[in-house]
């Protein structure tokens, strides 16, 4: 038996998916993030490799937003410093989670959402306590959900 190695193209950890820069250009590739919360600083970096093969790293400073795997979208969000935020829901009024870092319970991470709507870079946050009020209140143009907000029946 003669065994031949092969070269693969496919990197561990990395997947198919695309950037888009600031320049608005969509670039596609090969993407690896860190997910897993290890420290702050390094979830929010991505490896990326176009497909020429050329190999970079970008932060939120340098990137809008990236997909992988086809299922996952994060875009830049900018509170006092940028980060990766998933895009849990996409269109006229998207919901993002941003990942940080709580050092009072030993490191943990808290999961922060925000609500920004399509053509701004405005983020809401999304608060738990007072949710009818400050809900209602930022969807007041929307008639219909602001009642369903108002009668709990959303």
């Amino acid at each position: 038996m003669i065994i031949i190695p092969v070269y693969s193209f496919s990197q561990k950890g990395y997947c198919d998916g695309y950037i888009i820069d600031y320049c608005n250009d969509t670039i596609y590739g090969r993407i690896k993030d860190s997910r897993q919360p290890f420290s702050e600083k390094k979830f929010n970096k991505i490896k990326f490799i176009d497909s020429n093969g050329k190999r970079n790293r970008f932060s939120p400073y340098k990137i809008r937003e990236y997909s992988k795997c086809g299922l996952y979208k994060y875009r830049s969000i900018d509170l006092d410093t940028r980060y990766f935020a998933e895009v849990i829901v996409d269109g006229p009024v998207s919901l993002l989670k941003n990942l940080t870092v709580n050092y009072e319970s030993y490191g943990n991470f808290n999961s922060v959402y925000y609500l920004q709507r399509k053509g701004s870079m405005t983020l809401t946050k999304v608060k738990m306590m007072f949710f009818k009020k400050s809900m209602s209140n930022y969807f007041s143009d929307y008639i219909e959900l602001r009642i369903l907000i108002e009668n709990k029946t959303l």
